[in-house]
């Protein structure tokens, strides 16, 4: 497998030269998966960012084809369950707000609904925001916030508690 031990060693050329190589068929892979907010141009090239900045995790006694797919179908799940987060918040914010009359304009009531969570979030105290949109917006897990933010575990769930709370209070109460 000298094509990895290459990559290893650092050598440019020889991911130029995968990249080339199989872009066309990364990209009608990741083409299959119709994700919302990331074009099969972007997962090719965030596959081929992972294999470089991981290629001393790459293992030579492995096909590298098969380690680009496996890369590439972690980097599409990963972009599916954020994006499955950002829509289940999204649901989130229309269910647990005010019922709708079928005579109601309900994008107007919805979009008004988003103003006031939106304007809710800018209120809340900066490191509950934070920790409220690195988990429901951008997917991150306790354990990678925490890592980020250097708190603990319980700090994230009690912030993530407290920002779900003054939403769901937000969202309920009729407007004036």
């Amino acid at each position: 497998m000298d094509i990895i031990k290459n990559l290893k060693k650092g050598n440019k050329a020889t991911l130029e030269c995968l990249y080339k190589m199989h872009y066309s068929k990364l990209y009608g892979f990741a083409g299959k998966f119709r994700l919302s907010h990331v074009s099969p141009d972007d997962i090719v090239q965030q596959t081929f960012l992972k294999i470089w900045e991981q290629r001393f995790l790459l293992k030579e006694d492995v096909p590298f084809e098969k380690q680009l797919y496996t890369i590439s179908k972690n980097t599409i799940l990963n972009h599916l369950k954020k994006e499955n987060k950002i829509i289940r918040f999204d649901d989130m914010l229309i269910v647990d707000g005010p019922v709708i009359n079928d005579e109601d304009n309900s994008d107007d009531k919805n979009s008004e609904r988003l103003k006031i969570v939106y304007k809710k979030l800018n209120e809340m105290p900066k490191r509950r925001r934070e920790i409220f949109e690195m988990h429901k917006l951008h997917g991150l897990s306790y354990h990678e916030i925490s890592e980020i933010l250097k708190i603990s575990k319980n700090t994230i769930a009690n912030h993530l508690r407290l920002a779900t709370l003054d939403l769901k209070k937000e969202c309920r109460e009729p407007s004036s």
